[in-house]
């Protein structure tokens, strides 16, 4: 299918010359002149009289190869070169006299260019273009230009209508208007003439494809479109010309080539397309993917390119190497990728396609403040394909906007029936891919959308990928502008995967930012780095106060790191998997689970240990005063661990006298059964990397007496044949002791004290002391321990027990004392009355807020 617009070559010259001097543009023009397919390249040296020429086709147009002075070139090339009905056009350019105050007063400083005809060698006249250029802007020196001759005549003969209606006729069959080369059907006539004419010669077929072209369109432009066919068509002629082969353009962004089977030569045709691109497109994301295949393989040359197109799709999706070979393996994946998409589009017809949902949960209680919609191809008989197995075929096959577009419907008219049935929804994120963006206008569906179905864009979040912001945040941004005015919640999804600056943050105005915890799946060394990637990225988002959620959560121990770091809210298995909206209906209705706050932004409070490490600011007496007692451990696995470095704080925590003998093989002054949980710590701070281990061991003073140490381990790496811990050491032996203290307490007191503490809105009972054992029939640990399951209250069952229970936490709920009688139920089933008394503790500084007291009653 052919472009219906084609430019003339004079807009075509000038929508290229235009991309140079644009205040954005990037690209030097010499840079790209001396790169590109000429015919004919030199230089005039104004202040010596020189001339010279630096490249030509050999054995073209009429004139001098050899260098000389530029005195006698110019009336030669006038006289004997150019046509005569054009050489006032190229004197008055060209004019030795006055060539430089023309580029001077050109309209862009220092460039011109003329088109005029050449002579060739056998006498005819060809229509070229010459481009001049001069100026230290162009890295040239005072009194230098350099000129380029461009072949333009095929173009410039159609413009001009000067072929007979017979010839016309028979070049539009033949030639595409816009690239020069051959249409398909004289392309591979004239390809199976040659491969029979040469059947000694190893010839093969390239397909070659611009990735993305439809998105270059849009970016850069139609003309800009036109330009690239245009310089790809004359490169691959002066490829073919120079290899004896032929160049073909089918529409669209579809070349063929045949050539020598040389992968030399093949890479020099990539090499060249791919720099004609970059120069114009600057975007790595629309280079050429080129297939090669063999013609001796085929039966003839369309048989090979049909194959030649297939390793070109391979190639396309190849970010390493973007020239493959056709081979067998490639015909049979293709047939399975596109009976696959077909299978898919038949399903989509039939209602196949829908959708789960991924909870969102806010770190600090679990609770769900939002869900992901994925989209899921569920078959009549319930077999669900996974995503991985068909999204990626639609994405090849451009059929991605499709499948979006139906799960976004499907998930607005939900939320109606969620509403309708007066159920309170919460928001739900809707993934908006980068061909999305381009095919069709996202905020006008959107917007029709939500007027069909009566849904407010407060339910809804759009996520855009991040890499989407980076290659082209123009046109990104005014999306994220158009979309955030209509009331969408607007996420910038996989942050952090190598686009990421707080430049494109301050930029483009998001309100969530979505991080993949692959940093945290990492293993050895590289589990480092990745910590401190994510540290980092963490920050930056902070930084400016934008709301995070980490997905990919899979473990308690990646949950609790994440927390620390001060990260609000997570989406991962660990938590919830993706679940059907039948189910995900029910958590909403039931509501328990949920979190209807959502998002709430958490500027960055938190400070970095690093930033406590600059000498500059810092003396090492506050910095052990605020890291408290620390030191580095050795362990070489076995029953050997000797402390290598400690700071003044651990040696003061020790407080022994023979403290330098202390310091290797630590575990000979622990108690035995202590010798094991150290080990055992030891090893889980190993496999543990992110969040350590910890637990109490207990340490000999010189005189005999046991101190009680809360121990911290983090293993750091391996040297010198030992395994390296960074660890703390806090000292809690009176704590320990005055635990000991109150279980003393039980021996000289007949009652029972229990603690009812309050953190976080949640309540606890502890139970200090426990002298009514005997009478109840339970230990101090069991009564705890039916505190905590609830079973405790299973021994109060009559009438006006229960109301006392209930007075109770009436009491309790309004900060108020209590004091009355109840019967339990001991272990034998015998009630034993008891008085049962609750003082308030008015002391926000304590967590204990009731002291209850337990005791025998006694009429």
């Amino acid at each position: 299918m052919n472009r219906k617009k084609t430019m003339t070559t004079y807009e075509m010259s000038v929508a290229f010359y235009d991309l140079f001097f644009h205040p954005e543009s990037r690209l030097s023009l010499r840079d790209y002149l001396d790169h590109s397919f000429c015919d004919e390249m030199g230089e005039i040296d104004l202040k010596h009289d020189k001339f010279s020429i630096h490249y030509h086709v050999e054995g073209k147009y009429f004139s001098p190869t050899s260098d000389g002075t530029f005195s006698h070139l110019y009336p030669f090339i006038l006289e004997h070169i150019v046509h005569p009905e054009d050489r006032e056009i190229y004197a008055g350019l060209m004019d030795p006299e006055h060539i430089l105050e023309n580029l001077e007063k050109s309209p862009t400083p220092h460039f011109a260019f003329i088109h005029m005809r050449y002579k060739l060698q056998d006498g005819s006249w060809r229509y070229v273009e010459q481009a001049v250029i001069s100026g230290k802007d162009n890295g040239l020196p005072e009194g230098v230009v350099r000129f380029y001759v461009f072949d333009i005549h095929n173009a410039r003969v159609r413009e001009q209508g000067l072929l007979s209606n017979d010839e016309s006729a028979l070049f539009e069959e033949a030639r595409d208007e816009t690239t020069g080369l051959y249409r398909e059907k004289t392309f591979f006539a004239k390809a199976d003439a040659a491969c029979k004419r040469r059947k000694k010669v190893d010839l093969a077929i390239l397909s070659i494809d611009i990735e993305h072209f439809k998105l270059f369109d849009e970016w850069y432009g139609r003309d800009s479109g036109n330009f690239l066919l245009a310089n790809i068509g004359t490169c691959l002629r002066k490829h073919a010309e120079r290899l004896h082969g032929f160049a073909g353009y089918f529409g669209q962004d579809d070349f063929a080539f045949l050539c020598p089977n040389d992968m030399a030569e093949i890479e020099k045709i990539y090499g060249d397309i791919r720099g004609l691109v970059l120069s114009i497109g600057f975007s790595v994301g629309f280079l050429p993917g080129v297939g090669v295949a063999r013609v001796a393989d085929f039966k003839d040359a369309r048989d090979a390119f049909d194959r030649a197109s297939i390793a070109a799709t391979r190639a396309k999706k190849d970010l390493k190497q973007r020239i493959h070979v056709y081979d067998v393996s490639m015909q049979a994946q293709a047939e399975k990728e596109y009976h696959q998409m077909l299978d898919f589009m038949e399903g989509l017809k039939r209602g196949e396609a829908t959708f789960f949902l991924q909870p969102q949960v806010r770190l600090s209680n679990g609770k769900i403040v939002g869900a992901e919609a994925l989209a899921r191809w569920v078959k009549k008989d319930g077999t669900i394909v996974p995503p991985m197995e068909f999204v990626p075929v639609l994405e090849k096959f451009g059929f991605i906007t499709d499948l979006d577009k139906v799960i976004w419907e499907q998930v607005v008219s939900w939320i109606k029936e969620l509403l309708d049935q007066g159920i309170k929804p919460i928001p739900i994120s809707l993934n908006v891919s980068q061909a999305d963006i381009f095919l069709i206008d996202i905020p006008a569906f959107f917007k029709e959308l939500l007027a069909k179905y009566q849904v407010s864009a407060k339910y809804i979040k759009i996520e855009i990928t991040e890499s989407a912001y980076a290659q082209n945040m123009a046109v990104v941004d005014e999306l994220a502008k158009d979309l955030r005015k209509m009331g969408f919640t607007l996420l910038l999804d996989d942050f952090g995967s190598g686009y990421s600056s707080l430049n494109m943050l301050s930029s483009v105005k998001v309100d969530v930012i979505k991080l993949d915890a692959q940093f945290l799946h990492l293993k050895n060394e590289d589990l480092k780095k990745g910590i401190h990637i994510l540290e980092s990225v963490v920050n930056m988002a902070k930084s400016i106060a934008i709301p995070m959620i980490v997905e990919g959560i899979e473990t308690l121990e990646q949950k609790d790191f994440l927390e620390g770091l001060g990260c609000r809210y997570a989406q991962g298995f660990y938590f919830y998997r993706p679940v059907t909206k039948d189910a995900f209906a029910k958590m909403l209705e039931d509501g328990k689970a949920i979190d209807p706050s959502g998002f709430v932004a958490k500027v960055n409070e938190q400070f970095r240990i690093r930033e406590f490490l600059d000498k500059n600011i810092y003396s090492d007496t506050m910095l052990n005063n605020i890291l408290g007692a620390v030191a580095f451990y050795a362990w070489e696995g076995g029953e050997r661990v000797d402390i290598i470095r400690f700071n003044e704080q651990f040696y003061a925590s020790v407080d022994v006298p023979d403290f330098q003998e202390r310091l290797t093989n630590i575990q000979r002054f622990m108690p035995e059964e202590d010798k094991p949980k150290m080990y055992y710590l030891l090893q889980e701070a190993m496999d543990k990397r992110l969040t350590g281990s910890s637990g109490v061991l207990h340490f000999y003073k010189t005189n005999g007496t046991l101190s009680s140490y809360i121990m911290k381990f983090y293993y750091t790496g391996d040297k010198e044949g030992s395994h390296r811990f960074y660890g703390s050491a806090n000292n809690i032996t009176d704590f320990a002791n005055l635990q000991s203290y109150i279980k003393l307490i039980t021996k000289y007191t007949s009652d029972t004290f229990i603690f009812l503490s309050q953190t976080e809105g949640k309540f606890k009972l502890t139970v200090a002391a426990h002298g009514l054992s005997e009478v109840t029939g339970i230990t101090m640990e069991e009564l705890q321990a039916q505190l905590d399951d609830g079973s405790f209250y299973a021994h109060f069952d009559s009438k006006a027990d229960k109301a006392a229970i209930a007075l109770i936490q009436s009491s309790v709920n309004e900060n108020k004392p209590f004091s009355l009688p109840i019967r339990y139920k001991n272990k034998n089933g015998k009630p034993v009355r008891l008085h049962i008394r609750g003082d308030f503790i008015d002391d926000a500084t304590y967590n204990v807020k009731y002291i209850i007291t337990l005791r025998l009653w006694n009429d």
